[in-house]
C-alpha cells in the first residue's frame, strides 16, 4: 500500500470521526496508519459498530481492498473472487494460464520468467468483472470479506471532507445518524477489477488490488456541511 494512499485513508476516517461525533456517537477507536484493525469503531446505543471508510478523491472509483499474494500460499479474499467469476480454484493458477496463453510478460509474479518490474503484472483485462451476474457474484463475495471483518457501514469519504456516502454492509438499510444506510449493491457500480498495486513486496510476490469504478449516476453524495446543519 502506497504511502499516499495511507495518508489519504487516514485523513478519511478523521473526517468520518468528526462527524459521528457531531451526532453524539463515541467513537472508541481509530486504526493508525498501515493497521489492519477496523478503521473506525463507535458505539450507537450502548452497541459497538465498525465502519470501513475509503477516500475518493472524485468519485470515480475506489480501492476496497488490496492483498500481497505469494506463491504457493493461498489468499482466500482474492482466490474466492478468481474462483467465483473465471472458474479457476486460485489466483496463482489462473495467472499461470494467462501466461501458458497469452506469453510470459503478460502476467506474472515478481522474479517470473519475463516479468522485469518490481511489482508483477496483473493484467487488468483479464480481471475486468462488468456483467450483471458478475457484478451481483462480486458483491455477494464483497460482503462477504466485510462480514469476516465485522463491518457493519461501508463510508465513501471524498478526499476533502466536503462529501461522503454510508452505506450498509449487508442486505437491509440501517438508520444512522438520522439518515438511512441503504445496502451497498452491484447498482453502485460500473465494473469490478483486480489490478497491480505497487511493488510487490520480494521475489514470488504480487501485491494485487482490488477497485471498483462507481456508478456515478447512482451515487448520491451527502455534502458534509448541510448534513452538519
Amino acid at each position: 500500500m502506497s504511502q499516499g494512499r495511507i495518508e489519504r485513508g487516514a485523513e478519511a476516517q478523521n473526517n468520518f470521526a468528526t462527524i459521528l461525533e457531531r451526532y453524539d456517537i463515541p467513537v472508541t477507536s481509530i486504526a493508525k496508519r498501515g493497521s489492519q484493525l477496523p478503521d473506525i469503531i463507535f458505539n450507537v446505543d450502548g452497541i459497538s459498530q465498525q465502519a470501513e471508510v475509503k477516500s475518493t478523491s472524485d468519485y470515480t472509483s475506489i480501492t476496497i481492498f488490496d492483498k500481497t499474494i505469494t506463491r504457493g500460499k493461498p489468499n482466500p479474499d482474492v482466490d474466492e473472487i478468481v474462483k467465483e467469476l473465471r472458474g479457476v480454484d486460485s489466483f496463482e493458477r489462473y495467472i499461470d494460464i494467462l501466461r501458458e496463453q497469452n506469453g510470459k510478460s503478460y502476467a506474472g509474479f515478481v522474479g517470473d520468467e519475463g516479468i522485469e518490474n518490481v511489482s508483477g503484472k496483473v493484467p487488468k483485462a483479464s480481471f475486468e468483472f462488468k456483467s450483471p451476474i458478475e457484478k451481483n457474484l462480486f458483491i455477494k463475495l464483497i460482503r462477504n470479506h466485510w462480514a469476516s471483518s465485522n463491518d457493519d457501514y461501508f463510508v465513501i469519504m471524498k478526499k476533502d471532507g466536503s462529501k461522503f456516502n454510508i452505506y450498509s454492509t449487508g442486505i437491509r438499510r440501517k438508520i444512522i445518524m438520522g439518515t438511512y444506510a441503504v445496502p451497498f449493491d452491484s447498482t453502485l457500480i460500473d465494473e469490478a477489477f483486480l489490478d497491480t498495486a505497487g511493488a510487490g513486496g520480494g521475489i514470488g510476490k504480487l501485491r494485487v488490488a482490488l477497485k471498483v469504478t462507481l456508478n456515478t449516476s447512482k451515487i448520491k453524495p451527502i455534502v458534509t456541511s448541510k448534513f452538519l446543519k
